[in-house]
């Protein structure tokens, strides 16, 4: 066994003509090592990841070294390997996985054609048991049908846990995950780290992890690393960090998570706002913005209905809460009720809406797929507002105003989708969304891909806006701590169904079923 530690990284510096976007990153991960990475977007975690796996756009070219062992004892310089060297690293050496699974996914081609791909060493007849083994061990118990489907026919947790597996599959040295648990609840964001944690300790599998989850991060990882504009601001043990951060940036970070204990708080945020007492208005439960009952809806070819028997009612300036563990039928309920999906039984109805207008909108989870990548950032936003009528100027000034509230930063509002980040492309559909001036938002995990900061200002914003307009919002997240801090009633679906349902102080302190208790366990209750 070499001496060397697995990977070395020295001084890594990338720049983009005169602008630093990382400077001096350092680090050693020896071998069966996890190392958590954590920071705001734009901080520099991904551009970091990406000059180790060789993705790096060839005008960021990276400075210093990044020094591999392989499992031969070669040792490879990565941030100087060549086309051939990279091809025999990503075939058994090194995996990533990326932060949107439906951009990295092939539309065209079947989820079990992708997977098999990735098991060239492993003889035929053998490949259909290990495709089994790994969805299994990701907790996808129907592998017949996901590897007959398409990336478009799984949901997002799904998707995302294909795209785990597929990584895992040749059992490389290197494991490159990029927010690899966005899109999971919270019993399989643990399952699946633990699962990461178990392959690292037993297999001397290393892994790299980005998070906006400092606590997660904290809890799995050996060491963390928390970075700001580029740079490291503190780097240590994870459980540490967690309970005695050193850096007050590293504070920030985590008092901007929302808590139970937190309602009725506004979030701080790196922008300077400070947790303020902001109670909400009382609801009037007659004033129903949004009904709908969902009877039954099968998709085509389909034999057992993906939603039975659901009721669901918005009132003015009330946030309702849909928890579920992925593909329990949350995002197919979205869809229906902002009637991008009328093949249903059922009805649905929006008391007092104007003619002509949609009164419930939708920002949704992938927010690449969603957004037009033809057109600019602020081209998509004043294009809604010119459709409510306003003249060109005022269009411009409250595209403008929508960008400042989501905290999009100037240099990103001439861009085209595919020049922002994920946290970025997320703060336009927001915009967008709100442009409409809607009676209802459906927020379909639209904060997961935000980092902490942004998150709590986003977050701050749609209970101003609540409490200035009476907005209802029907919120689907799998994020527990966030729903406990944002909601005023909570649905839980378990296989297309109701399991519970009730006032959110009701249910997260006395869940009625075994499965919403279970669910709920992993509520932080500090």
């Amino acid at each position: 066994m070499s001496s060397h530690p697995l990977l070395e990284l020295t001084n890594l510096q990338i720049a983009f003509q005169d602008k630093i976007l990382v400077e001096n990153v350092s680090f050693e991960l020896e071998r069966g090592g996890f190392l958590g990475i954590a920071g705001e977007s734009g901080s520099g975690k991904t551009l970091t990841c990406f000059a180790i796996a060789g993705l790096l756009d060839p005008a960021l070219p990276p400075k210093g070294a990044a020094w591999f062992t392989c499992r031969d004892g070669k040792r490879i310089n990565l941030l100087e390997a060549t086309k051939d060297e990279w091809t025999q690293l990503r075939r058994s050496e090194i995996s990533f996985i990326f932060q949107e699974p439906m951009s990295a996914l092939n539309p065209v081609m079947r989820c079990g054609e992708q997977l098999r791909e990735c098991l060239p060493d492993i003889p035929k007849k053998d490949q259909d048991q290990r495709m089994a083994e790994l969805l299994q061990s990701m907790g996808l118990q129907d592998t017949r049908r996901i590897l007959r489907s398409y990336p478009f026919q799984l949901s997002g947790g799904q998707r995302q846990r294909l795209m785990i597996a597929m990584a895992l599959a040749n059992r490389p040295a290197l494991i490159i995950a990029d927010e690899p648990t966005t899109a999971l609840d919270a019993a399989l964001k643990n399952q699946i780290t633990e699962l990461l944690t178990t392959r690292c300790r037993e297999e001397g599998v290393s892994v790299i992890m980005v998070s906006h989850d400092l606590d997660l991060l904290a809890g799995h990882c050996q060491d963390v690393m928390v970075m700001q504009e580029g740079k490291v601001m503190e780097q240590g043990n994870g459980r540490q960090i967690l309970h005695e951060p050193a850096h007050p940036y590293t504070r920030l970070l985590l008092n901007c998570r929302p808590r139970l204990s937190r309602r009725s708080y506004t979030l701080p945020d790196t922008q300077g706002s400070e947790s303020t007492y902001a109670p909400k208005q009382a609801i009037e439960p007659s004033s129903f913005l949004l009904r709908a009952k969902v009877d039954s809806k099968i998709f085509k070819g389909g034999k057992r209905p993906a939603l039975q028997g659901i009721d669901v009612q918005v009132a003015r300036g009330e946030t309702l809460c849909i928890l579920g563990q992925s593909g329990s039928g949350k995002s197919t309920l979205a869809r229906i009720l902002c009637r991008l999906d009328t093949e249903f039984n059922g009805s649905l109805e929006t008391p007092g809406a104007p003619l002509g207008r949609r009164p419930v909108q939708m920002v949704f989870q992938d927010p690449f797929s969603a957004l037009n990548p033809g057109m600019r950032a602020s081209s998509m936003v004043t294009e809604v507002l010119r459709q409510r009528g306003l003249s060109h100027a005022e269009a411009k000034l409250e595209c403008m105003r929508l960008f400042d509230a989501v905290r999009l930063p100037e240099h990103c509002r001439e861009k085209f989708p595919s020049q922002l980040s994920g946290g970025q492309c997320q703060r336009v559909s927001i915009a967008r969304s709100l442009a409409a001036a809607p009676k209802v938002l459906i927020l379909d995990e639209s904060v997961s891909a935000l980092d902490p900061s942004v998150q709590a200002s986003v977050l701050n914003l749609l209970q101003q806006l609540q409490r200035d307009t009476g907005l209802g919002y029907l919120f689907i997240t799998h994020d527990l701590d966030l729903a406990a801090w944002m909601a005023d009633r909570v649905q839980v679906l378990l296989d297309g169904q109701t399991d519970c349902e009730g006032s959110a102080e009701t249910l997260f302190n006395a869940a009625p079923t075994a499965y919403t208790r279970e669910l709920f366990s992993y509520l932080d209750r500090g």
